[in-house]
């Protein structure tokens, strides 16, 4: 396929594939395993705990794509899979730009595709995972190809040795974030939105040291969590202690690149962040065309988790029905169709760290006491030292009134918890079997744009 170099499991392939499958009304299960894995998996429980471990690292090692594969890279084949994910007819909003699982819980909602802005390469790489140095070596010669060819693209090398390090050992990791809209979005536009449709544009400024390594090209170590960007480059002593861990004993002073031949700039955080001129070309080319636009800024991709979770309560209002339970999705395990159909208010979280806690805390309060609660985890294999304990997230809800069914989550495995794969979208789609109470009202851009201001996130209009 032309389009396999794409890494599908990303936050932003994923959610993008979830609403897609939303907007057809069908479930989405991000590992959708087949009849053996199924069969492989239900045998877990019985093995030990370094055993399952050692195995989900080696199936990580598994993700990577050739090196080779950087010469095939095209924005316009990368654009032409994200548009063609979705449903082929008319739409009165069109969301675009910088990703998020809220972003795919409002397209489910407003019943609008989301045209995304990023795409990430997982290329195979076997090296010292905490050398800086030796991952931009090889992420810059693989930039190098994939820039030559793309003039449209910014790419940012992303290396994150806390949350991703597990995989690092096999991966280096390089996004691609557009600098202008593809043909192939134009055309999706101009065909799909339908006569005085809104083209919404989601702006993300959450901002990341990054290293500038050419005009084009950036290097990013770390990435959204509780530990904030100058601790990844700076080093502190709780750094210190995570890498003797790991048995490295003579690293000091953090992940840095020699000193004094790139510098540091603030950008767009690599995952989530928006690309100006990117932003610019919505504009230019909304200009041209004549369509609507409203341009959403916020500083931090969970405010567009709020606004999702404004918009499901505001359209529950509007069915009449008080919603029972609140569903608390995490990173790129997320069913948006699941949520329409049992009426599950959307809390989507980042990630399972102390930023995403308190965020969590502060959402709960806006939930009815005698709601109930799902809850998922990412399982991410690292256990980072920002992370909050499972029996923390259980007693946060509990604390709230809303004590949790756990989802796709093994209580006594979690974070080394692999049975999710098989676990999270069956037992997901058995509680909706039980639960039928589907959303029936779907929103417009002008109650967007309500909500939006509403919660803080800056609304513009063109």
């Amino acid at each position: 396929m032309k389009h396999d170099y794409i890494e599908k499991s990303d936050s932003s392939a994923a959610q993008s594939r979830a609403l897609a499958q939303a907007l057809r009304g069908r479930h989405f299960d991000i590992y959708n395993p087949g009849l053996a894995a199924r069969s492989l998996v239900r045998l877990f429980p019985l093995v030990p705990d370094a055993a399952l471990a050692a195995a989900a690292r080696l199936a990580m090692g598994n993700i990577g794509i050739s090196q080779q594969a950087a010469h095939k890279i095209s924005t316009g084949t990368m654009a032409a899979w994200a548009a063609g994910l979705y449903p082929k007819r008319k739409y009165n909003t069109i969301l675009i730009g910088a990703p998020s699982g809220g972003v795919s819980h409002i397209g489910s909602i407003l019943d609008a595709p989301f045209l995304t802005s990023h795409f990430l390469f997982c290329f195979s790489d076997l090296r010292n995972i905490d050398d800086m140095n030796a991952t931009l070596a090889t992420a810059k010669r693989l930039a190098r190809i994939i820039a030559r060819r793309n003039p449209g693209i910014h790419l940012v090398a992303h290396c994150d040795p806390i949350h991703d390090r597990p995989v690092l050992i096999f991966i280096n990791h390089i996004r691609a974030k557009l600098l202008s809209v593809p043909r192939v979005y134009e055309n999706f536009i101009a065909e799909h939105l339908a006569p005085a449709g809104t083209l919404a544009l989601v702006n993300c400024t959450y901002p990341w040291l990054q290293y500038r390594i050419s005009p084009r090209f950036t290097f990013q170590v770390g990435g959204l969590g509780g530990v904030p960007d100058t601790e990844y480059i700076e080093g502190s002593e709780r750094v210190d202690r995570y890498l003797r861990k790991h048995g490295i004993t003579k690293q000091r002073g953090g992940w840095r690149l020699r000193v004094g031949r790139y510098q540091l700039e603030r950008l767009p955080e690599s995952e989530w962040g928006s690309m100006p001129r990117f932003n610019d070309s919505v504009r230019e080319f909304a200009r041209r065309g004549g369509y609507r636009v409203l341009t959403l800024t916020a500083d931090h991709p969970d405010k567009f988790g709020e606004l999702a979770l404004e918009l499901h309560m505001e359209a529950s209002r509007r069915d009449g029905v008080e919603p029972a339970y609140i569903f608390a999705d995490c990173f790129n395990q997320l069913d948006p169709a699941a949520n329409l159909k049992s009426r599950l208010l959307p809390l989507w979280l980042p990630y399972y760290c102390d930023n995403s806690f308190a965020y969590a805390e502060r959402m709960l309060r806006k939930v009815t006491p005698d709601t109930l609660a799902l809850l998922t985890l990412h399982p991410s294999f690292a256990a980072p030292f920002d992370m909050r304990p499972l029996d923390d997230w259980l007693e946060l809800f509990t604390r709230a009134g809303i004590p949790p069914r756990l989802i796709g989550v093994d209580r006594h495995r979690f974070p080394h918890d692999i049975s999710n794969v098989h676990d999270f979208g069956r037992q997901l789609r058995n509680f909706v079997r039980t639960h039928n109470d589907p959303v029936r009202a779907r929103l417009d851009s002008g109650t967007l744009a309500d909500a939006a201001q509403r919660i803080g996130i800056v609304v513009d209009e063109q």
